[in-house]
């Protein structure tokens, strides 16, 4: 990604090892995971503000700190899937520094745009956008991003949203294509005519049927993925 030196495969942080009896985290067995991945050169670490309960920043926090700051980059995310969040977005931010233990996220996504909250995430009273650009301009954010799992004109309406001059350019521009699988086939197409993304990881089933559900993107400045690439 850009210059940076991320490994092919990264550490998610969602469902760490239990403790037996709803124990909590099994943070001795999390940090042998973590050394292993270190020594395999595993160096993307990625966690949420509710993962294991908001947990999963603190065990990782504790972990990571034991190892030089630059070695790894780590990725995390503002929960805007509960609307209760975006009255409190400094304060969210300040706790996830602190529950990290770090000074700044290499990467920082705009967690689970979908229909339920792309209005929240596009108010300009509200204002997460601009907040989150802030923190970037002052080195707290390296990279900004988000991740979406909502239908595609859900993520097309929030790119052509982030890619306004008046939203600081958030989206710069290329070429993202898409893949929309489901039980009945499978077509490709392309979402916006200058939005352009990293894609970090696409999954997701419902059922017995695959659909576009989670792919994250992460923001780049222009010249990272060439017109016409396919990403899926």
């Amino acid at each position: 990604f850009k210059d940076l030196q991320l490994s092919s495969l990264g550490l998610g942080c969602m469902r760490l090892p239990q403790l037996p009896d709803n124990g909590g985290i099994d943070e001795a067995m999390t940090a042998q995971m973590v050394e292993y991945c270190m020594k395999q050169g595993v160096n993307y670490f990625d966690t949420a503000y509710v993962y294991h309960g908001g947990k999963s920043e603190v065990v990782m926090g504790q972990i990571l700190s034991r190892y030089d700051r630059k070695s790894f980059y780590l990725a995390d995310k503002f929960p805007g899937f509960d609307p209760t969040f975006f009255t409190k977005i400094p304060e969210i931010f300040e706790e996830q520094l602190g529950r990290c233990q770090v000074d700044y996220f290499d990467f920082y996504l705009c967690h689970n745009v979908c229909e339920r909250n792309i209005d929240s995430y596009m108010d300009r009273e509200i204002g997460i956008i601009p907040y989150f650009l802030e923190q970037k301009a002052a080195g707290r954010i390296k990279h900004l991003g988000f991740s979406c799992h909502g239908a595609p004109d859900t993520l097309k309406a929030f790119l052509d949203y982030a890619g306004e001059p008046d939203a600081q350019g958030i989206m710069p521009v290329s070429g993202l294509h898409w893949k929309l699988l489901s039980g009945s086939g499978s077509r490709t197409g392309r979402i916006g005519n200058d939005c352009s993304s990293a894609v970090m990881q696409s999954w997701g089933q419902i059922g017995n049927s695959f659909r576009f559900t989670a792919t994250q993107y992460m923001v780049r400045d222009r010249g990272y993925l060439p017109v016409g690439s396919y990403v899926s």
